[in-house]
């Protein structure tokens, strides 16, 4: 199926964990074979795909540079097998034991990582949230453990109780 417009097109859908990638050539695989102007391939992963108007450093918490793997994960999969767990106690996983040492508690970049975490998984309990008051509102369903997750975070972030 070829598409129409540029090279490649690549969308990506945040909305409960999917991420659909489009891209001139698809393949059936998780890597994409994309083709330029000369006849040169090159492959693009679909699970951190970038859209062609953004700059190669590109850097937003969901969309990771398309050169680079992601240094966390909210979910355990493997490679992602190291538990670690924020300041505001979200848990997230790390490739290998060494990123303690290659990024230190309370250094810049260990601390924007964790920011990053926390913002991930604060949007992801918000759009969980958003669709069970939804569910709520049609009579389907009468608790929301998702919403009362997200008043959990919200009082460990700002230091206040939850009855």
């Amino acid at each position: 199926m070829q598409f129409q417009g540029s090279i490649y097109r690549c969308c990506l859908l945040l909305f409960i964990g999917i991420n659909l990638c489009i891209a001139s050539g698809l393949s059936h695989s998780n890597q994409t074979q994309v083709k330029s102007n000369k006849g040169q391939g090159r492959v693009v992963d679909m699970s951190y795909c970038v859209n062609s108007h953004q700059q190669p450093g590109f850097n937003h918490p969901w969309v990771m540079n398309r050169y680079k793997k992601p240094i966390y994960s909210l979910s355990r999969f493997y490679p992602y097998n190291h538990r670690m767990t924020t300041e505001k106690g979200v848990t997230y996983y790390v490739k290998t034991e060494k990123f303690v040492q290659e990024y230190p508690p309370k250094s810049k970049e260990r601390v924007a990582i964790e920011n990053r975490v926390d913002y991930e998984y604060y949007t992801m309990l918000s759009r969980h949230c958003m669709i069970q008051l939804q569910i709520l509102r049609l009579g389907y369903k009468r608790e929301t453990p998702v919403c009362n997750a997200l008043k959990q975070f919200d009082a460990r972030a700002t230091g206040l109780m939850v009855t």
